[in-house]
């Protein structure tokens, strides 16, 4: 099972590969009701700073998995763990986008190279 945000980082980091460090990606870990994984998505493919994510897309992901909860994975090529504002409104978007369908954003993790910050502390997940 998937109980913490390290356990969450070290299983999603292989997807990054080399490009951890050059193009930031989003992921999406959906989780059964046991919190084991049942789908790992790449829900977008950005630039050196930035990736556009659309709610509706991590919702439809989600529900064809029929998740119980999601996990939302980034980047930061640049090695910076703090999340920005974007980074903070998106969590909450996607958080109200799920609820709808009664799924849960158990977290959204910052991944860098060698370290993780997990955004739950952050918002109210």
């Amino acid at each position: 099972p998937i109980l913490t945000p390290e356990i969450a980082a070290e299983f999603i980091r292989p997807f990054y590969g080399k490009t951890i460090q050059t193009i930031e990606k989003v992921y999406l870990l959906c989780l059964n009701n046991s919190k084991r994984p049942v789908t790992v998505a790449q829900v977008s493919v950005g630039g050196i700073d930035a990736a556009i994510v659309e709610p509706r897309i991590v919702a439809k992901i989600a529900i064809d998995s029929l998740a119980k909860s999601v996990i939302l994975f980034h980047n930061h090529p640049t090695g910076n763990l703090t999340a920005s504002n974007n980074d903070l409104r998106l969590t909450e978007k996607v958080k109200k986008t799920l609820e709808i369908f009664q799924c849960d954003l158990d977290d959204h993790i910052i991944l860098t190279e060698n370290a993780h910050s997990s955004l739950r502390g952050l918002c109210k997940l």
